[in-house]
């Protein structure tokens, strides 16, 4: 069902929709919304694993608990992790802004990951077993590329995945119940978590296949949300508005990256600061969020693990015909 004000909006929105249904996803959700205009096909309602995306949830966390004194930006991994935890020559340099801007040195996964990930087991749930005992214990193992503080802009599931962790630890709550309390609660978020109760059916090649569970790996990418939460989201970052507004604000200042990507904390900023973006995947589920700032226009499209979701995405930015 379309809800929208903007013909032209509609009908972009519907082009999108249509090219993720020849592409062979099922039910998937596209929706739009900006100043005055609002579109969308597909149950905006329904939960998804929203993969990568999480990342976002991860940094605000981090914003938040860093503006009511909780953590530093500053702080490095020693201070929150548990006593007599061994860690790699440089990791003990290590920032919590690091690990949220990609920028800690730490590699994509963590020791053995990409080894089980090709086994016989393959791709059906490769976190699962990460728990707290084999996180910690891989920290030793861990090699850093570059120098804390130095290193280049490195995309880390590992990185933000520790990041979690670690700010679990910090206010003792544990990552999952921390999220909750100082994130999606206030911004009330009630679909999104860690759940999966009504969660969509993931497909890979057609094929029905599990959802991942990231365990001690959950700040990097084991959330489920709904394109309704995820616009809630959306239009405090681009508003800056409600009770985290300021928080968000700190989330969007680049940290790092090349005059064509900088880096946020989580977020990823393009042309010159107008877009930010994020996208997320696991097997059976591909998310993208953008946030166009010259129109206002807050994008979500949610489709099953197969490609197409990235370009429905870019259509909908300033589809204004002459621009």
């Amino acid at each position: 069902m379309v809800a929208a004000t903007d013909r032209p909006l509609t009908e972009h929105v519907a082009a999108a929709h249509a090219g993720l249904v020849r592409r062979g996803h099922v039910d998937p959700v596209v929706a739009v919304a900006g100043r005055g205009e609002h579109a969308a096909l597909g149950d905006t309602r329904q939960r998804w694993e929203i993969g990568s995306v999480t990342k976002v949830f991860t940094a605000l966390l981090l914003a938040v608990l860093d503006r009511d004194g909780v953590v530093a930006m500053t702080d490095q991994l020693p201070r929150w992790l548990p006593a007599g935890t061994v860690l790699a020559p440089g990791l003990e340099r290590v920032t919590l802004e690091q690990l949220a801007s990609h920028r800690s040195g730490l590699p994509r996964l963590p020791p053995g990951v990409m080894a089980r990930s090709f086994s016989r087991r393959a791709m059906t749930d490769p976190y699962a077993d990460i728990d707290r005992a084999r996180l910690l214990e891989g920290l030793a193992r861990t090699r850093v590329r570059g120098p804390a503080g130095h290193a280049r802009v490195r995309y880390s599931n590992y990185g933000m995945g520790l990041l979690g962790f670690t700010l679990g630890e910090a206010t003792g709550l544990g990552y999952e119940q921390a999220l909750a309390r100082h994130v999606l609660e206030p911004l009330g978020l009630a679909a999104t978590s860690f759940s999966d109760d009504g969660l969509h059916q993931g497909r890979f090649r057609r094929r029905p296949v599990p959802p991942w569970h990231l365990a001690a790996l959950a700040g990097a990418g084991g959330l489920r949300s709904t394109a309704a939460d995820l616009l809630a989201l959306l239009s405090v970052v681009r508003d800056g508005s409600g009770p985290l507004g300021d928080a968000v604000a700190e989330t969007l200042r680049p940290r790092g990256g090349n005059a064509r990507m900088r880096v946020g904390l989580g977020w990823f900023v393009l042309g010159g600061g107008d877009l930010l973006m994020h996208n997320g995947g696991t097997l059976g589920a591909r998310s993208e969020v953008r946030v166009e700032r010259h129109t206002g226009r807050c994008v979500v499209v949610l489709g099953d693990g197969r490609g197409g979701t990235s370009r429905a995405a870019a259509r909908l930015l300033d589809p204004v015909p002459g621009r």
